[in-house]
């Protein structure tokens, strides 16, 4: 069953309406305290954390109001990334972490993650608990009506402890461009690699004016391909505003594709004996040409459902130290229990530096097949197993493909789109399939907008 307020990361939306408010924030705290305790009543502990956004200082006063009305100890970060909040949950021993953020949203949006015990993204049933706990709670909010806030500082530690990712000196004459997002990363990811590197170069390093992922940061990193071409650098890493996700260009300024990195990394671990089972996981998202380069590294793939909180679990099921998304969420369990950019971005420049070769080198180990997108408005989401032309067509294509190929057709979850994939090893191919797909849609659905 659906849920009521989270999606596939914790609960988002536009600041002011319904699910993202003050008043809202409020029994979000009195249900997440709620349930902290019925689990652990003599000694209960939760951690929060922001991102830049400015409306992220209301909902985080309103969140420890509704904590501290049931009496429950809690720590305040101020404005960290988003791992430092699931990170600190696990070395203070806390029941539980609650990061505000959009993530890579836009400055009007909002949001709240929440972490478990383990430093892990919750599951379903506990969302579910949790729903009902905030349903149940009394709008009791206050406008600063807030009591005094327990903040301490825990970066220092952070850095000081994954810095030791990557061997001392080995890439001190480097030059490094990054887009901080004028997000939660702004100060953390300069400075470290200000401590490994002879030079960087920083856009997206203004979270004051709250233009947070405006124009820059992951959702827009040709302005930092941009600036590792213009001063020279070995490679560029942009982040979006909760820093858990990272893209990557390689020394020449071209974007190196979630896909490519999760092989990179894949082939270089498994190279070292560090590549757990000698699998990786990642969605059904990812393309199909990932699966087909590393089979002649005898490296297998595992797909899951999109979202990296699917990927994660994978991984715990099956053993496996690496996982990831297209979109630059990176899982590297022997670092960190959730995604974390500046982990990757360490782990990245070691594997580069160890292997002696540049990323534009090392990105031709793997081949993507070409790939075609569409995303279909339509007047109803009518079961897609009742689309008798588009499932003749789905049908027909997958024999066709065989192995050389895929289709993948999902509705989007929040708008009424019908969203069309096709990857081929030829590019006529998926065209071709793809403009197949679109006219057997076209028959079963009322479209709006193509």
């Amino acid at each position: 069953m659906k849920l009521k307020y989270f999606g596939t990361d914790g609960i988002r939306g536009t600041y002011g309406s319904s699910n993202m408010h003050p008043a809202f924030a409020f029994k979000v705290g009195v249900a997440v305290a709620r349930h902290v305790k019925s689990n652990n009543p003599a000694a209960s502990k939760i951690i929060l954390g922001k991102d830049t956004r400015s409306s992220g200082t209301k909902l985080s006063d309103a969140i420890i109001q509704g904590i501290q009305s049931e009496e429950i100890q809690h720590t305040f970060l101020g404005i960290v990334p988003t791992p430092v909040v699931a990170e600190t949950v696990i070395q203070s021993n806390a029941n539980m972490g609650i990061m505000i953020t959009a993530s890579h949203n836009p400055a009007q949006d909002n949001g709240i993650k929440l972490f478990s015990s383990l430093g892990t993204k919750l599951p379903q049933s506990v969302e579910r608990e949790i729903e009902s706990l905030i349903d149940a709670a009394k709008d009791e909010y206050q406008e600063n009506q807030i009591d005094s806030i327990d903040s301490i500082s825990v970066l220092d530690s952070y850095l000081d402890k994954h810095k030791k990712i990557l061997d001392t000196g080995s890439i001190e004459n480097w030059k490094i461009a990054i887009d901080t997002a004028n997000g939660a990363t702004c100060k953390t990811t300069p400075r470290l690699l200000e401590r490994l590197v002879s030079k960087i170069y920083q856009i997206g390093n203004q979270p004051e004016v709250d233009e947070i992922n405006a124009g820059v940061g992951s959702e827009y990193p040709e302005k930092m391909a941009k600036l590792t071409r213009d001063k020279n650098c070995n490679i560029g890493f942009a982040h979006d505003g909760d820093g858990d996700r990272l893209v990557v260009c390689d020394e020449t300024g071209s974007i190196v594709s979630g896909e490519e990195i999760l092989g990179i990394l894949a082939i270089l671990l498994k190279k070292e004996g560090k590549l757990k089972n000698n699998k990786l996981v990642t969605t059904l998202q990812s393309n199909m040409g990932l699966d087909k380069s590393l089979q002649s590294h005898n490296i297998e793939v595992i797909r899951t459902e999109i979202g990296d909180r699917h990927v994660a679990e994978s991984m715990r099921q099956n053993g496996l130290n690496l996982g990831g998304e297209n979109s630059g969420h990176y899982l590297l369990s022997d670092h960190s229990t959730t995604g974390d950019g500046m982990i990757a971005a360490l782990e990245l420049l070691q594997r580069i530096q160890k292997s002696k070769r540049n990323l534009s080198e090392l990105r031709n180990d793997i081949t993507l097949f070409p790939q075609r997108t569409k995303n279909l408005k339509i007047a109803e989401k009518k079961p897609l197993e009742t689309l008798i032309n588009l499932q003749q067509s789905i049908e027909n294509a997958n024999k066709s493909l065989a192995n050389n190929g895929r289709i993948l057709i999902r509705y989007s979850g929040t708008e009424n789109k019908l969203r069309l994939l096709v990857e081929a090893n030829e590019r006529a191919v998926a065209e071709k399939t793809l403009q197949n797909l679109l006219d057997s849609a076209s028959k079963d659905l009322h479209i709006l907008d193509s």
